[in-house]
């Protein structure tokens, strides 16, 4: 393997780790849990009344809480779609496109949630960043272990 900014053996892989793997998983925390710390402001409810259990009581609460579920666990829907999808996309790709065409797809899926002001628009935007950050996470620890391919884009001569 030839060294990268004079790292090679263990250093270079702390240095991977460090500069891709850790921040794609703070990101996949991150995305999974942005929307629960937003669901309880009342600009939120105001714009997605359908997911409002801060207001509501009875029957309406716990339909309004089927939906808050829906739309929050859709992000792990297109996950699962997205790693599947990885199979085929990576041998043709390759990982490190795989990887970059995962994080492009999440900034759209990210785009479109956070100019969201509509339940379907949410909804998708959801499920498109889920897609997205699939192919990350299943291309991720894979281009990892294939690092003698990487280490001339992650850290330049």
């Amino acid at each position: 393997m030839k060294p990268a900014l004079g790292l090679r053996g263990t250093k270079l892989n702390i240095g991977h780790i460090c500069t891709v793997i850790l921040p794609a998983y703070i990101c996949f925390g991150y995305l999974m849990a942005v929307t629960s710390g937003i669901e309880t402001r009342q600009s939120w409810v105001h714009t997605f009344p359908q997911m409002d259990t801060v207001n509501t009581t009875g029957p309406k609460e716990a339909e309004n809480s089927r939906i808050k579920g829906t739309v929050t666990a859709i992000f792990n829907l297109g996950c699962l779609f997205s790693a599947l999808s990885c199979i085929v996309v990576g041998d043709i790709l390759g990982r490190r496109r795989t990887f970059m065409l995962g994080l492009v797809i999440t900034i759209v899926g990210s785009i479109l949630q956070s100019s969201a002001f509509s339940l379907p628009q949410l909804t998708i935007g959801r499920f498109v960043a889920g897609f997205g950050f699939g192919g990350v996470t299943a291309t991720g620890p894979n281009w990892y272990e294939d690092h003698s391919h990487c280490t001339s884009w992650i850290f330049p001569r």
